[in-house]
Formats: C-alpha cells, structure tokens, sequence
C-alpha cells in the first residue's frame, strides 16, 4: 500500500514599488516553484540647473582674506610687527 501526502506552503511578500505585478510568471517544475517578478524601468533623471544665488562682485561670507592676499605670521598689522 503506498500513502500519498499533500502539505501546504503559504508565504506572504511584499513587493517594492517597481515590481510590475501585471507580469509576474510564476511555475511549478519536477517540485520547484520559480516565480519571476520583472520591475519596470526606472524614470530617467532629470537635469536640474542650480544657481549658487551670489554673483561674483559680493564678497564671500568668510572673514578671512582670500590666499592670495594673505599674510605670513608674524607680518602685518595684527601679526606683530617689530620696529
């Protein structure tokens, strides 16, 4: 006498936004389940201008001199000047 039996499997996913749920293939082969799932194509990106909202003629937000205007250590007006 040969006993057949049957079990049952359930398994919940939750698919990410891009999966395409209209074209999901799922089979069941010599006892595998192969499920294929296709995404739909990202939109491309879109190139967006930037603007830094300064013009070139306002002076920076920093207190210090620009490096061409700098001043080694120990020279200037407030490096200590010696007489």
């Amino acid at each position: 006498m040969v006993r057949g039996s049957s079990t049952s499997f359930y398994r919940r996913i939750f698919l990410p936004e891009r999966a395409d749920g209209s074209h999901i293939d799922a089979r069941f082969e010599d006892g595998v389940l192969k499920v294929v799932i296709p995404f739909r194509e990202l939109p491309s990106p879109e190139k967006i201008a930037i603007n830094s909202g300064r013009s070139t003629t306002q002076a920076s937000a920093s207190s210090e001199p620009p490096e061409s205007q700098r001043q080694p250590p120990g020279q200037g007006a407030k490096g200590g000047e010696q007489p």
